[in-house]
């Protein structure tokens, strides 16, 4: 598939569906400390690539949008109150999977919904799901 300026819901799955599995394992196993995939990339820096060269949209990064708190989201459209987060929770340290994380994840998202957000959440083994749901929710 080429480089286009628009791609239809069923050229994004087509390419979609040829990209190795996020975890270089269809197993159904969990990824390992890094959600590393073959070839060495992150899963957040291939989620990235996929905004910005496949979908050729340059979102604000680490957009704190609740001043004072310190809250930022991975990826921001703050124009359309549209956010991306990428939840690292597969590594031994992250702060998504202690209770004190999760509770200041619940509380971040919770107030980006009183403020009029959407927030779109993904994970190592769903961030290719970024080329559906983006385009649509830009289109409404």
């Amino acid at each position: 598939m080429g480089a286009q300026e628009v791609w239809t819901p069923e050229q994004l799955k087509a390419w979609a569906a040829t990209r190795k599995d996020p975890v270089g394992d269809t197993s159904g196993k969990q990824p390992g400390r890094g959600h590393t995939q073959a070839g060495g990339n992150s899963c957040k820096d291939e989620l990235s690539g996929l905004i910005f060269h496949v979908l050729k949209l340059t979102p604000q990064t680490e957009l704190q949008f609740a001043k004072p708190r310190k809250f930022r989201f991975d990826f921001a459209f703050p124009e359309m109150k549209l956010a991306i987060e990428y939840e690292g929770m597969f590594s031994e340290k992250s702060g998504h999977t202690s209770i004190a994380g999760y509770s200041d994840n619940c509380q971040k998202y919770n107030l980006a919904l009183k403020l009029g957000w959407r927030v779109l959440r993904y994970t190592a083994l769903n961030y290719k799901e970024v080329l559906i749901d983006l385009p649509l929710l830009m289109n409404k």
